[in-house]
């Protein structure tokens, strides 16, 4: 537990997504973090598009972006929790 800046009474901290999983890799290729979290590589570059994952690019080109293990976490923690109602 850590305590409050104020020093009241302690604040449990979020677990760590280490805290479960043991990863190989720091960041992975669009395609293979889709497979990973079993969703489709459309829904993963929807996501990337609209801005609500991040996404860093290592080469000056640009063309391979790859997926920080923090940011799919952030991506991860932030998805709805509620099935969406159909339209």
């Amino acid at each position: 537990m850590t305590q409050t800046a104020t020093g009241d009474a302690p604040v449990a901290a979020l677990p760590q997504l280490s805290d479960y999983v043991k990863f190989e890799k720091l960041a992975y290729a669009v395609p293979t973090f889709a497979t990973l979290v079993e969703v489709s590589e459309d829904t993963i570059r929807r996501n990337i598009d609209a801005g609500a994952l991040t996404v860093r690019y290592p080469t000056t080109a640009g063309r391979k972006p790859i997926v920080f293990i923090e940011d799919a976490v952030e991506w991860l923690r932030h998805l709805p929790t509620e099935k969406p109602s159909a339209a």
